[in-house]
């Protein structure tokens, strides 16, 4: 009886994880999961990102201490109230950068999250935020600024 307990934990442990993995199958799913987990913990939030790629040990990388350092900072700008996709840039199939506006009390902060897919699962390549939206008004066509009149 025990075994067959055990066993039918093993199974659904198995099935769990794997249901978990099937329904991050996408950048925008794991940039979702990734803002969730930032509304309640920033260092959890970045461990989640680089855990996707295998290349990345979260337990000893010296650059993710940093990284969660500056994310710990943002609670100057106040809480977080939510998430925007700005743009999806499509450099190929397999590489892919989605721009978030992050939505703070006191201001917005810009998060690129570039993604990877060498074979079949999505991983984050690279993960930058900042606070300068200087270039980005910059590049906006003029028929899209609103004109006073």
């Amino acid at each position: 009886m025990k075994k067959t307990i055990l066993v039918l934990f093993v199974l659904l442990g198995a099935f769990s994880t794997k249901s978990q993995s099937d329904s991050l199958n996408s950048p925008e799913k794991i940039s979702d999961h990734f803002f969730y987990l930032m509304m309640d913990n920033t260092d959890n939030a970045i461990d989640f990102l680089f855990a996707t790629n295998p290349f990345f040990d979260v337990a000893t990388m010296p650059q993710l201490e940093e990284i969660k350092g500056k994310l710990k900072k943002l609670i100057y700008f106040g809480n977080l109230h939510g998430y925007e996709l700005s743009s999806r840039r499509e450099i190929s199939p397999s590489l892919i950068m989605l721009t978030y506006i992050a939505k703070y009390t006191r201001q917005p902060i810009r998060v690129n999250i570039y993604f990877y897919k060498p074979d079949k699962t999505w991983q984050v390549q690279t993960f930058k935020f900042d606070e300068d939206f200087k270039t980005d008004f910059e590049k906006v066509p003029e028929q899209f600024v609103n004109q006073p009149k």
